[in-house]
């Protein structure tokens, strides 16, 4: 399967538009030291936000959770929220795995596609895309 190969190749065969900070941890899921963001790396990138002061974006009913694609297309998909994660990763940290990343802050999470630089950011307070 290409999909498998080109994934097991790493990220060194092509150049990174926005590449994970330097000593970003490899996971694959995660949860924000406050533990109201849970967040999780693989086809994609997605972090689900528990507690927030911002109005719930259309078509989600329950947790809200922000995507961002391999694409690099960056929006509210509440369809399939990410459960409880094992590792946190502490304020002033970054994780990556395949051709995404993210940074913790304790003003929220911002995660982005290493391949277009094109993200999100999450917090409390509310939620943007870039």
């Amino acid at each position: 399967m290409l999909r498998t190969t080109v994934t097991d190749a790493g990220t060194g065969w092509v150049e990174l538009v926005r590449a994970a900070p330097p000593g970003a941890q490899e996971l694959s899921s995660f949860a924000s030291p406050s533990q109201n963001i849970a967040c999780e790396l693989g086809d994609s990138v997605r972090c689900t936000i528990g507690d927030h002061d911002f109005a719930q974006p259309e078509n989600c009913p329950g947790p809200t959770t922000i995507v961002v694609s391999r694409d690099g297309n960056a929006a509210p998909d509440c369809s399939q929220p990410v459960g409880g994660a094992g590792s946190v990763l502490d304020y002033g940290q970054s994780a990556t795995s395949g051709f995404f990343a993210c940074t913790s802050e304790e003003s929220g999470m911002t995660c982005w596609s290493t391949l277009s630089g094109r993200g999100f950011s999450v917090a409390r307070a509310g939620f943007q895309t870039f």
